[in-house]
């Protein structure tokens, strides 16, 4: 498997079967004894790199010398579609002017939904000191708080522990994820469950955008002041119903990522 670097896409798939990409991550820069590698997977160049300065490069101060690429936005269009994680250039600047003015609004108000399902999720730890799978708590905890903020309606997955929606959206963050370490042999990943769970995660997210785009102008301001959504701020500056799926799709998974980190800090 050491042959054109496969054996680095096999460590990488059999650590995150096992749930122990940290300490795949940890192992390699510390063999390395440095914190930026380089390697080849089947003639492609991989740069590794856990150095702050680095990183801080790439997302910040250096941002706009690092694209995703093309074969980045081909392999992610599917589940992202042309959002702000998966384009580059005027088609990322567009995202982010659109996005932009959504983060630095004051609502405090917000903080008492989030209340909410924070308690919600912590009904479901045991008192009695049982195990109790808290990642699988705090999945459903930060889709349900972010699908709130987005649609204005949360799906309740801690309620609903059986909820197809984040079954669906679980099984797709893992096609990808897998498909992406895989590397050149991502064909070797079957799409026909991957579609099935597109067709859930589509099927939730456009009812929504579709009832947003009928109503008028005035209607959208008047619902976004008495109670804000994310989805409708944004009609307020496209009608795309694409561009609508997209973003909220694309956003939808980062804010899991951010809601997860609050909720821990």
């Amino acid at each position: 498997m050491v042959f054109l670097g496969l054996d680095e896409i096999k460590r990488g798939l059999v650590a995150a079967k096992a749930n122990k990409d940290m300490e795949l991550w940890q192992n390699r820069f510390k063999i390395a004894g440095r914190h930026t590698v380089e390697t080849t997977v089947i003639n492609v160049r991989v740069i590794l790199t856990e150095d702050p300065e680095n990183i801080r490069a790439v997302l910040a101060s250096q941002f706009h010398d690092y694209g995703k690429g093309e074969s980045f936005n081909r392999e992610w269009k599917s589940f992202l579609g042309d959002g702000i994680l998966t384009t580059d250039g005027q088609l990322w600047q567009a995202s982010r002017q659109l996005i932009r003015p959504q983060f630095i609004k004051d609502r405090v108000s917000d903080l008492d939904t989030f209340e909410r399902h924070v308690s919600h999720m912590l009904e479901h730890i045991p008192r009695d000191g049982a195990t109790v799978n808290i990642s699988n708590l705090f999945y459903r905890f930060t889709l349900d708080s972010a699908t709130g903020f987005l649609l204005g309606q949360s799906i309740d997955s801690l309620g609903s522990p059986q909820a197809e929606l984040a079954r669906a959206f679980a099984d797709i963050q893992e096609h990808m994820t897998n498909r992406s370490k895989a590397g050149p042999l991502r064909w070797m990943f079957p799409e026909g469950k991957y579609k099935k769970d597109l067709k859930v995660l589509n099927s939730f997210v456009e009812p929504y955008v579709e009832q947003t785009l009928k109503m008028r102008p005035e209607e959208l301001k008047n619902k976004k002041e008495k109670s804000y959504n994310f989805l409708h701020a944004l009609a307020e500056f496209t009608r795309d119903k694409q561009m609508l799926r997209d973003q909220i799709v694309s956003v939808l998974l980062a804010a899991r990522v951010v809601i997860c980190l609050f909720a821990l800090v």
